[in-house]
């Protein structure tokens, strides 16, 4: 019975999550008002839910929010208008094609599902990797897309969830208050585990030195991918990993073995060495 009422047991801390992931839904509510805003504002939920997720929540879950929130927005409301252009156009096809009797019609109506589902299954991905790393607008999408497809299983374990959830507030109108946040915490723990491949392993006393010491502006790693063209191989291979001081990159890379005529991709983690990112936006 001691453990049960200990506070910093396993069960109590979940607890404190998900009241946090309760507190990041009613933020990312509040910051969706706009409509327009729902990509900086998702960016910004995968960015705490992720730290929460890890037990990096930093000393106030708003200030987090709010940094990411300003830093993503421009990259975040231009992925989500490309986002949402793309359901409108499936949407209206689908829309068009169903009420249509003729064999051709039907299996277009298929094909734009299809690529609807592909398109929300990629979005798991997009806002999370806009919120841990810094690439643009194009890799991000290019990496997201990749990484649905190369990580197929866990993609499905993230639909489910986002399925459930979206079921249960459906026929449960008082779990509107998790909603959003709920799903977001609970797909960070894969979040995490997939990114972890791709970020280096820091150690918890520089984490926390480096937590204790953070300023608004963001911080990050280099990390180097490249597309292989390889069928049946590995998408995205993490050749080698390197850090950025200022703006001058000391990462260094080997040439694909399987296809050396594709050029090395970026992927700038958020979470680590010093980086202005004013410097870094144009690229």
């Amino acid at each position: 019975m001691g453990k049960l009422f200990n506070l910093d047991s396993p069960f109590w801390r979940f607890v404190g999550k998900l009241a946090d992931a309760v507190l990041l839904n009613l933020m990312w509510i509040l910051f969706s008002i706009p409509i327009v805003t729902i990509g900086a504002s998702t960016t910004a939920l995968y960015y705490c839910t992720m730290k929460v997720a890890s037990d990096r929540e930093g000393s106030s879950l708003f200030r987090d929010f709010w940094k990411s929130f300003k830093l993503n927005f421009k990259q975040s409301t231009i992925i989500w208008l490309i986002c949402l252009a793309l359901m409108a156009f499936f949407a209206l096809d689908i829309y068009f094609y169903w009420g249509m009797e003729s064999q051709l019609s039907s299996i277009l109506c298929i094909i734009f599902v299809v690529f609807a589902l592909v398109l929300v299954c990629t979005m798991f991905y997009l806002f999370p990797l806009q919120a841990k790393f810094y690439n643009p607008i194009r890799k991000t999408f290019s990496f997201a897309l990749i990484m649905q497809i190369r990580y197929f299983h866990w993609t499905l374990l993230m639909a489910l969830i986002a399925a459930l959830v979206g079921v249960a507030t459906f026929y449960y109108s008082p779990m509107i208050i998790f909603g959003m946040g709920l799903v977001a915490f609970l797909q960070s723990y894969i979040l995490n585990h997939v990114f972890k491949k791709y970020a280096p392993e820091e150690d918890p006393d520089e984490i926390r030195m480096n937590e204790a010491a953070e300023s608004e502006a963001p911080t990050h790693v280099v990390i180097n991918e490249q597309i292989t063209a390889a069928a049946g191989a590995g998408l995205l291979n993490r050749e080698n990993l390197g850090s950025l001081s200022g703006a001058e990159e000391t990462a260094s890379s080997e040439t694909d073995p399987v296809n050396d005529s594709y050029s090395e991709e970026n992927v700038f983690d958020r979470e680590s060495d010093h980086i202005d990112h004013e410097e870094t936006s144009d690229q």
